[in-house]
């Protein structure tokens, strides 16, 4: 939605005969840079998931992300021929309505292309090694690709699209409300051409007031429903749903991920949820295999990119490890909601968590990405105090 139409919806909503005297464009784009102020700082979605195309030529590494969207991050690139030709719908349809270079982040689409990249994470994991310069909005990739590929990314959502936010729309109505009650308050009356007009501005800002208090519950709820089983401390003994045992081993890995996304659709049909918790599982199972088991600190593994040795040396470690991660997987009823907790235990020596407090406050420097989006796409994320477990929850939607 651009400017004029959110400021028209805006004096919509408001409906008051004095709202276009007293209310300027200027007070209606000051209350909605507050919304988007208070989204970005208390809400969750600070980010949102979508999907770009980039048409590579050989002998060019580096690519330039044409969007008038900021990319905060780039989760994987896959390789359109082996993994998304085949579209959600049949040969042709879904991948056929995105354009190379455009972002895509239409909803229904979104939706389809998730169920493809969840199908296309079953059965193999992509390799395409790559950097991400989020100053420049840049692309390199490790090696030399020819043809299409489809980045799966989060970006930060323009003005426009945060215009279309209700959460925005409502939150800008009562700043607004309160920017006119504190003008209102001046007067106790107003001439109009039917006669005196009463004016309670005390009574608007209440009303705004009011409004903003339902509106930060509705976006803090979701940390609410994630703290009552750690503050309560709900024993899990008695809701074990799943457990099992896997061996370091990547063949394992492919496995573990088709295990846990048969568990979760034997429990919801609901596609988003099932794809976020399956993003969660890969990002942290690797987590275990890699830096937990076999001891690859970020260091090393960039060297070993460098060196183009990443995958051999991986299949080379696993041979001489007879580390396992073992999964557990609850289901926990309270009151009215259901929550499924995963927890994953590596055989690893473990990592400094105090580390976690700087990632979440400064991601942008923080070079790895399976903490971010694993804490992006749950309810939460906790480790150990040795930092060899690690624990994520979803709640199942009604």
């Amino acid at each position: 939605m651009n400017k004029a139409d959110f400021h028209d919806l805006i004096l919509s909503m408001l409906s008051g005969n004095l709202i276009d005297v007293e209310l300027s464009g200027d007070d209606i784009e000051t209350a909605f840079k507050r919304a988007c102020l208070v989204k970005r700082t208390k809400g969750n979605d600070n980010t949102r998931l979508g999907y770009y195309v980039i048409t590579t030529t050989s002998g060019t590494r580096t690519y330039t992300l044409s969007t008038t969207e900021t990319i905060d991050r780039i989760m994987q690139v896959i390789p359109i021929k082996d993994g998304i030709a085949l579209s959600p719908l049949g040969p042709g349809v879904g991948y056929d309505f995105l354009t190379s270079g455009q972002l895509c982040y239409d909803p229904v689409l979104i939706t389809l292309l998730q169920r493809q990249v969840e199908d296309f994470r079953k059965k193999y994991r992509s390799n395409i090694q790559f950097i991400h310069r989020r100053e420049s909005n840049e692309i390199e990739f490790l090696k030399n690709l020819d043809g299409d590929v489809m980045l799966e990314v989060y970006y930060r959502p323009t003005d426009d699209m945060y215009r279309d936010d209700l959460w925005i729309q409502e939150w800008t109505q009562a700043e607004c409300l309160i920017i006119l009650g504190r003008a209102y308050s001046k007067f106790s009356s107003l001439s109009t051409p039917t006669g005196e007009t009463s004016l309670n501005g005390q009574e608007m800002i209440q009303e705004g007031q009011d409004m903003k208090e339902k509106l930060l519950w509705k976006i803090q709820k979701q940390e609410d429903d994630m703290t009552f089983i750690f503050f309560n401390k709900l024993d899990l003994k008695d809701s074990l749903a799943q457990t099992k045992t896997f061996s370091n081993t990547l063949a394992e890995l492919e496995n573990s991920n088709e295990w846990y996304t048969q568990l979760w659709e034997d429990m919801t049909n609901n596609h988003s949820l099932i794809y976020s918790a399956g993003v969660v599982f890969t990002e942290l199972m690797m987590n275990a295999y890699e830096h937990g088991n076999l001891g690859i600190d970020t260091q090393k593994k960039h060297k070993m990119l460098e060196d183009d040795t990443y995958l051999d040396s991986l299949q080379a470690m696993e041979l001489v490890c007879d580390k396992k991660i073992i999964v557990y997987v609850n289901k926990v009823d309270y009151m009215d909601n259901t929550y499924i907790i995963t927890k994953i235990i590596d055989d690893g020596d473990g990592f400094d968590t105090n580390i976690l407090s700087k990632i979440f406050r400064n991601k942008a420097l923080f070079n790895g990405r399976g903490v971010f989006v694993s804490r992006r796409s749950s309810l939460g994320l906790y480790y150990n105090q040795k930092g060899n477990e690690v624990l994520f929850l979803h709640k199942l939607e009604k």
